[in-house]
């Protein structure tokens, strides 16, 4: 993975002067009065910088370079940086469809308390999508991904995703989606002892290195008038073969797949959204959602720590509104800037006394592009 990324770095620095470079750059702050979404209710500052850079070669190829930091204002040895580049390819299919390629490598990493998290990443990923008739398009991808854990090997594996969705636009402005997922995890390492005694945490864990799922979707999306659309969507999870490692530590971190990743539980979800086009080119949105999820490899705790002898079970409601208004300029080096605004709610029923929880959190967000 070294040589690819160096050999990517050296295509990125060393491409023609003339090409078009697009910067981007967004700032959010978020309040959450529960950053670790568990009932020892912490509440913290959560400050997210985010910049995105495309080189446009010609009118297939691009490079790209996005780089993220998470700066948190109570708990600081959260914090942790992102950075990416990748290739990407784009081509008509006749007169009807695209393909769209690419590849892409990334470098996370974390202050030492929590370094076990930082990780080296290669993806590579293909999509296409035709019109079959004008009301009818047909879509289909797949990605192949390879995730390294510096300092924490055993966790390290490979990742490979095919879904195919098929959408159909009808006359009476409703559009109905059907779609599947089929996703395939391997780890590279067998299991070992997976104490983590520096961080005095159990490692709880399953004895598969091959994890099969399957993720079926349905979604309507209906124009109600001019100005306001409905969209509905369901997802049901199932797990095929396998159970996914993990580390029985109680810590935030919404994307972590140490912890709580996608093949860790089965399950089923319910998203309803309501969007409206309001005056002087706002969009407000308000969204509600019902989840359920019950966890493989995952026991639940009474609030002792001892196990209650049953997989870990939730029930997840949420619901969020927000603003989102587009200022765009026709001077100057800045072309457009965005701002948003975010009130959300979560809360967690579960089994286990720890994450029966709840948590709001208000988020302001800044999107300048150049």
């Amino acid at each position: 993975m070294k040589y690819l990324l160096n050999g990517l770095c050296a295509l990125l620095f060393s491409a023609p002067l003339q090409a078009q470079v697009i910067p981007s750059a967004h700032l959010y702050s978020t309040y959450t009065d529960n950053l670790f979404l568990s009932n020892s209710r912490k509440a913290d500052w959560v400050n997210l910088a985010f910049v995105d850079l495309d080189y446009s070669l010609n009118e297939d190829f691009g490079l790209f370079y996005s780089g993220s930091a998470h700066i948190f204002n109570e708990n600081g040895d959260l914090f942790n940086h992102l950075h990416q580049v990748g290739l990407s390819f784009a081509r008509p299919l006749g007169e009807s469809g695209s393909l769209y390629a690419g590849s892409e490598l990334g470098l996370r990493l974390d202050r030492p308390h929590y370094d076990y998290r930082s990780f080296l990443q290669a993806r590579a990923f293909a999509s296409a999508k035709v019109y079959w008739r004008p009301e009818l398009l047909a879509h289909a991808s797949y990605a192949l991904r390879r995730q390294d854990y510096i300092n924490a090997e055993d966790y390290s594996y490979y990742e490979q995703n095919f879904k195919a969705r098929l959408t159909h636009f009808l006359p009476t402005r409703t559009t109905l989606q059907l779609a599947g997922e089929l996703g395939w995890k391997t780890h590279i390492e067998g299991v070992e002892d997976l104490s983590f005694s520096d961080f005095e945490i159990p490692a709880r864990f399953g004895q598969d290195r091959h994890i099969l799922q399957w993720v079926a979707s349905a979604k309507l999306a209906q124009s109600i008038g001019p100005d306001i659309g409905l969209q509905i969507e369901w997802r049901r999870r199932i797990p095929l073969s396998g159970d996914s490692r993990y580390l029985g530590a109680f810590f935030y971190n919404p994307d972590d797949d140490l912890f709580d990743d996608r093949y860790s539980y089965s399950g089923q979800n319910f998203t309803s959204s309501l969007k409206y086009l309001a005056p002087w080119a706002t969009i407000l949105q308000a969204t509600v959602e019902r989840e359920t999820r019950t966890y493989s490899s995952r026991p639940a705790y009474d609030a002792t720590g001892q196990a209650l002898g049953r997989a870990q079970e939730e029930t997840r409601h949420g619901a969020r509104l927000s603003l989102q208004k587009n200022f765009y300029l026709d001077e100057g080096w800045i072309s457009e800037i965005g701002v948003d605004g975010e009130w959300s709610y979560r809360r967690i029923d579960s089994n286990d006394p720890y994450y029966d929880a709840s948590a709001r959190s208000y988020t302001l967000g800044l999107q300048i592009g150049f």
